[in-house]
């Protein structure tokens, strides 16, 4: 069994079920799981597509690529950051979204988002493909733009860092 947490130790001994925890260290690329190109994982789901383990619980985003070799269970615990604003008055319920911010401000997501695109399109994928995987990391989900190489992971990171 993989843990981050004693959160489940306390569950299993609740239920009187025997256990071992096996404590992992995060992998050299820094990464719970990483997809191989044989269709294998790295890091924890790896552990659990292997059978080393029976579970693995952690802080781990759920994604189609790892769906496909492992089983999720519900979130147990959501840390996330919200932001709150003002209701606008006379608001429309299906664009409240969008009324948040200004024109000028969505416009500048727009080029941001295409242009961003096309420079990850150098490395990977079309450039329709990593827009809508661009838009998936706006919404906080995981993505796996890009090659793998130095200078893809720092294009990734200037993407991710741009709202701070």
């Amino acid at each position: 069994m993989v843990v981050k947490e004693n959160s489940l130790q306390i569950v299993l001994e609740a239920l009187k079920i025997k256990y071992e925890i096996v404590i992992v260290e995060i992998s050299k690329d820094m990464l719970y799981s990483n997809p191989l190109p044989d269709g294998n994982f790295t890091g924890m789901v790896g552990m659990v597509q292997r059978e080393e383990v029976d579970l693995a619980m952690t802080c781990m985003a759920m994604n189609e690529i790892r769906s496909k070799v492992v089983n999720f269970s519900m979130n147990y615990y959501t840390g996330g950051i919200s932001f709150v604003t003002a209701k606008p008055q006379n608001s429309k319920q299906n664009s409240a979204l969008l009324q948040v911010s200004d024109t000028a401000t969505w416009i500048g997501v727009g080029i941001v988002l295409i242009t961003m695109s096309i420079l990850f399109a150098k490395f990977k994928g079309s450039v329709g493909n990593n827009l809508f995987k661009l838009i998936g990391t706006v919404v906080e989900q995981s993505s796996n733009i890009g090659d793998g190489s130095l200078r893809s992971k720092i294009l990734l990171t200037a993407w991710l860092l741009l709202p701070w």
